[in-house]
């Protein structure tokens, strides 16, 4: 404990500021060269293997393919469940978001599963008619943005009509998923019926991508704003990463698809421009999954309709220190250094890691992929064919790519300064202390926080986060008790609590070489 107490008294915190420069700016990096081709019509319009490339799905890993196949055959005995307008316009009333949400994802999860296990089988005649109904319960919702993130009546619970194309999250991810389904099995859905598939394609255009493409619309867009001049964190990536997968398995025309991108890029480079050069991501590891992860989704989807497009990105130390960030916060095998929203409790996302680990060539990434590829159980792989299906779907194999697992533990000084240190003792006892600012995405008032872990155990410990309801996105938000220092340790004296804002700064400072600490 004394070495514990030594190594915090020669930490240091106060103000500093982080300046974003000017950085990379993807459509330069592009050329015009890409947007021609674009233009023109000159690119792939394949991303995903349609359900006639049998070679693909012959080949995913058999005990895959058994519980897949096995969770769709449940969902064929089930009824879609039904999603009331009335849960949906409670949320505010109730503040509860997961009866109107729960139904909502698993409409969503299990079209994605049905999918899958039908391409998987062959047998459109045992999943097809299924599949169409979802497509059909799906498009017919009013609102595919949830309400936690709808434009607003004023002075009623009502939601505006803009809510209805509104590209939040979810929405954008609805589309994607869509387009993904119509993308694998149009052959067998357009034997079907043609016009039911232009229907499909059309509405999901209409709710998502067209409303984006109209510039009056940008207001409404804060992750995709090109006035916006603040950290764009998740959303940016995830929504952006979505919109560009639906409008190439959508057929967006040519001439849209080059306005789309290159409005879509000019968000993606200030979201990388964002992070410093060590990779720090201030939304933490678990939110590294949707944001540096779907980061790397729109990089694979570029270089895909056009090759190795945006390559040499890929091969620069910044890239290489985003894409190993969660691995220098990783514990154990399920946990990770938490702090702000992010959960202490971590699935190892190992397809991610394989896919960042070929893109970058880091053979630490590709090291945790092999380490944990047999760790994926049931629950994960279900979840990552339906929480990301396009990440995923490309890498629902458990080939391994053979790499030294040493390197996967690297002890230990992780500095990244000035937001943020993990350090260890021979994996004994590992520490880590958090600066920053109080304005960060997904802020707790947390400056100062630490947590001690013993032998891969918390010994003192974050409690983490819990499930957003309204009043962590009102003016109360601050009073929730884990939300602030009451939830995290971070100082609170005489019962003051941190107050929220970019003014409100701390830095992690190292006065000499750790070893010598550890010594």
């Amino acid at each position: 404990m004394r070495k514990i107490i030594q190594f915090f008294l020669f930490l240091l915190l106060a103000q500093a500021n982080i300046l974003l420069g000017e950085g990379i700016r993807f459509n330069d990096i592009l050329g015009d060269n890409f947007f021609s081709a674009i233009r023109n019509g000159n690119y792939n319009r394949v991303i995903v293997p349609s359900i006639d490339e049998r070679q693909f799905y012959e080949n995913i890993n058999p005990k895959f393919k058994k519980i897949i196949i096995a969770q769709a055959d449940k969902i064929l005995n089930e009824e879609i469940v039904n999603l009331s307008l009335y849960d949906y316009l409670a949320t505010a009333k109730t503040g509860d978001r997961r009866k109107y949400e729960t139904p909502y994802f698993n409409r969503r999860n299990n079209l994605m599963i049905l999918t899958v296990a039908c391409a998987i089988s062959n047998d459109t005649k045992k999943y097809l008619p299924k599949i169409i109904e979802y497509l059909g319960a799906i498009i017919q919702e009013e609102f595919w943005c949830v309400y936690a993130h709808a434009a607003y009546s004023p002075n009623d619970i009502m939601v505006s009509i803009e809510t209805k194309s509104r590209c939040d999250l979810f929405g954008s991810a609805t589309a994607s998923e869509i387009g993904i389904v119509l993308a694998i099995l149009d052959k067998p859905l357009r034997e079907f019926s043609s016009g039911f598939v232009d229907y499909v394609r059309e509405k999901t255009l209409e709710k998502s991508i067209y409303f984006y493409l109209d510039d009056a619309n940008d207001k409404l867009h804060w992750w995709g704003d090109p006035a916006n001049n603040t950290f764009l964190n998740n959303w940016t990536p995830w929504c952006s990463a979505s919109l560009l997968c639906a409008a190439v398995t959508l057929q967006l025309p040519p001439a849209d698809l080059e306005k789309l991108i290159r409005k879509l890029n000019i968000n993606i480079s200030k979201y990388y421009n964002f992070f410093p050069d060590n990779g720090y991501c201030e939304e933490g590891a678990t939110y590294w999954v949707v944001s540096a992860g779907n980061f790397l989704s729109y990089i694979e989807i570029i270089n895909k309709i056009r090759t190795d497009s945006i390559k040499s990105l890929t091969q620069t130390q910044k890239f290489k220190n985003i894409a190993e960030f969660p691995l220098k916060l990783l514990v154990n095998d399920n946990l990770c250094a938490s702090f702000a929203d992010a959960s202490a409790y971590y699935e190892v996302p190992v397809h991610l890691f394989r896919r960042y680990g070929e893109a970058c060539n880091s053979a630490r990434l590709l090291a945790a992929a092999d380490k944990y590829a047999d760790l994926i159980d049931e629950k994960q792989l279900l979840e990552n064919v339906s929480n990301n299906p396009y990440l995923h779907l490309m890498q629902i194999s458990d080939k391994k790519s053979g790499v030294n697992q040493s390197s996967v533990n690297e002890k230990r000084l992780d500095y990244f300064a000035p937001n943020f240190v993990m350090a260890g003792e021979n994996n004994n006892f590992l520490v880590n202390l958090k600066g920053g600012n109080n304005d960060e995405s997904h802020n707790h008032n947390d400056l100062g926080h630490f947590s001690i872990y013993y032998q891969g155990k918390p010994f003192v410990i974050d409690v983490g986060t819990m499930r957003y309801g309204t009043k962590n996105f009102s003016d109360q938000r601050y009073e929730i008790w884990y939300v602030n220092g009451e939830g995290h340790n971070a100082p609170v004296i005489n019962g003051i609590m941190q107050q929220y804002g970019k003014n409100f700064t701390a830095t992690v400072l190292l006065w000499f070489n750790i070893r010598i600490i550890f010594a």
